[in-house]
Formats: structure tokens, sequence, C-alpha cells
């Protein structure tokens, strides 16, 4: 079974822009590369390089408290789901 490398960002823009580097250079080295994001236009190009995709409800602002306890426990979950090696 392949290694996982999870990248969580916020924006998936940033993840193409400041990031897939070192993810192309993780899947050329054999790992499973996963990235965590909210929705957005740059998720088909990440699906399409050959990543795959996790959708997280993460929002920008950060400012409500409820928001955020979900998105915490959705991260554990994700952790726990996908349990990555990176």
């Amino acid at each position: 079974m392949s290694p996982v490398l999870l990248f969580i960002v916020n924006d998936p823009g940033f993840f193409l822009s400041h990031r897939l580097p070192v993810a192309i250079g993780a899947q050329a080295a054999g790992y499973r590369v996963h990235v965590a994001s909210m929705p957005g236009q740059a998720v088909d190009t990440i699906i399409k390089a050959g990543f795959e995709h996790q959708e997280l409800p993460l929002s920008r602002s950060g400012r409500n408290p409820v928001a955020e306890v979900r998105l915490i426990f959705a991260i554990w979950k994700l952790l726990w789901r996908l349990k990555p090696d990176v």
C-alpha cells in the first residue's frame, strides 16, 4: 500500500500556486496525494493533476465558533479515515 500525504489548505488555488511542485514530487516518489480544502474553481485542476480532493467546511473568516468546531471534527474524521503518513 502506498504512503499517504495529506495537504490541508483553505483555498485550493493556494495549493496550486504554492504546493503543487511538492505534491508532484511526492506523487513521483510513490505517495498517494490528497488535498483537503474548501470548494473552488481550482479543485478540477487538482483532480486532473492526479490528486485526490477532500472537501472541508472551511471558512476564510473563522468568526463562527460553531463552524470552527465542525471543521475540527471534519479534519479529525478525515485524518482517521485516511491515516496519512505525512
